[in-house]
């Protein structure tokens, strides 16, 4: 490693070195990082971090963390009744009708797909798909 974050150790005969400091939640992982010079001082890494870590809060407000039950309950139930939904039927297996088949609403802002099946004992499913949208036209 070289370039302008690197300064001379003041306690390892003087060699280039980084300075990798973090801020990390509860659980110890890291939210923020700042790379310095060795031998830069601790306290002069402080207002990056401090501002660095103002920056992600105010990204975090931007987004709605779902805690409990019944906030997720209370989300799918946004999410259905979202104009912007995108929303088909799929055909019975069993039966080979729409009346009996999958209710499945996608919605993009959130990637939150929701398959209602009346058949399946807990009601369907909801995630996260990681092919998006695509997972929406592809669920039989």
């Amino acid at each position: 490693m070289g370039g302008n974050k690197t300064g001379k150790s003041p306690v390892d005969r003087r060699k280039l070195g980084i300075k990798l400091n973090l801020a990390v939640e509860q659980n110890g992982i890291p939210i923020v990082a700042t790379i310095a010079r060795e031998n830069q001082h601790d306290t002069q890494l402080l207002v990056p971090i401090i501002n660095d870590l103002q920056n992600e809060i105010n990204q975090l407000d931007n987004h709605y963390f779902i805690r409990t039950r019944s906030q997720l309950q209370q989300h799918l139930q946004n999410v259905v009744e979202d104009p912007q939904t995108l929303y088909r039927k799929s055909i019975c297996p069993n039966h080979k009708k729409f009346e009996c088949g999958k209710n499945i609403y996608y919605q993009e802002a959130s990637n939150i797909l929701i398959v209602h099946n009346q058949h399946a004992p807990d009601g369907g499913t909801a995630y996260q798909p990681k092919e998006g949208i695509q997972k929406f036209y592809d669920t039989k």
